[in-house]
């Protein structure tokens, strides 16, 4: 799991790299404490060095500057970016079709790219310690869907900030939502799952091994089929938050693939389907 730096939360500017310097040890203990509980890394929009902490003061600055070797070690393994991951169609597709604002007493209306890909990709953010605000374990986030007239959604993004956050009651039970997925069973018999795939070479093969993956409760359909991929490695090649699942038969020279519809209703519950799927199928 990831957390999702809140880059709004470098508002209000701090005014000295003293102040930032113990801003910046806060967040690394937050990120410490949230190890504890599954999440490796710390998501960022862009390279973490090249984040302003002050005007002409960057974390590179501030890793050139410290002293503590454990929090700097923790900066350089925590980071990764950037916020939609690389190759991630669904969400990023799911991110341009929206418009997601935040606003409130100090800070403007803006765009909150930290806290949408918290949405997107259901899981915590993480802010600076610039201002009590943004001590608040839910941050609201306000959505319009441009294929929606007139719709104005407010999402809430579970939010830490320092380590004690990781005690609270909300905050855990937040995380045991994401960690330990309840995935619903399909009530669809294995003979009335459907197949639904393009006359292509291969479609043999594919339905033989799908009608295998109809064992499985949490498989619905087949609903087509992908590309050739030869170069696959491995069975699941890519899985998305409405429970969808690309599957290559990786061990064919061709790298036959199809698209399988699972009862997730997230990506939790799609990753935790799709390693079931490897357990059980990919022998």
């Amino acid at each position: 799991m990831e957390l999702i730096f809140n880059e709004i939360s470098l508002q209000p500017a701090v005014s000295n790299i003293h102040i930032v310097d113990e801003k910046v040890r806060i967040f690394l203990k937050t990120y410490a404490a949230a190890k504890m509980h599954g999440f490796r890394k710390v998501r960022f929009y862009k390279p973490a060095e090249e984040i302003e902490l002050l005007s002409n003061y960057t974390f590179l600055d501030w890793l050139n500057n410290s002293k503590n070797r454990t929090h700097k070690d923790l900066l350089l393994s925590a980071k990764i970016h950037p916020f939609i991951k690389i190759d991630d169609e669904y969400s990023e597709n799911e991110y341009l079709n929206r418009r997601y604002f935040f606003e409130n007493e100090f800070i403007e209306r803006t765009e909150p790219q930290g806290l949408a890909s918290a949405i997107l990709y259901e899981t915590l953010s993480i802010s600076l310690a610039t201002h009590d605000y943004w001590k608040n374990q839910q941050l609201p986030v306000f959505i319009t869907d441009e294929n929606i007239e007139g719709t104005l959604i407010c999402k809430t993004v579970f939010n830490v900030c320092e380590e004690d956050n990781l005690k609270s009651s909300a905050i855990l039970d937040f995380i045991a939502s994401i960690t330990t997925p309840v995935l619903l069973l399909t009530e669809i018999k294995p003979a009335d799952k459907k197949i639904h795939l393009r006359d292509d070479h291969g479609k043999d093969k594919i339905e033989v091994f799908g009608k295998r993956l109809f064992q499985s409760e949490y498989v619905v359909s087949i609903i087509n089929s992908l590309p050739f991929n030869p170069k696959a490695t491995n069975l699941i090649r890519k899985t998305y938050s409405d429970g969808k699942i690309e599957i290559v038969l990786y061990w064919e020279d061709k790298g036959y693939g199809f698209i399988v519809q699972t009862t997730g209703r997230n990506i939790h519950e799609t990753n935790a389907i799709a390693q079931i799927l490897i357990e059980k199928f990919d022998d």
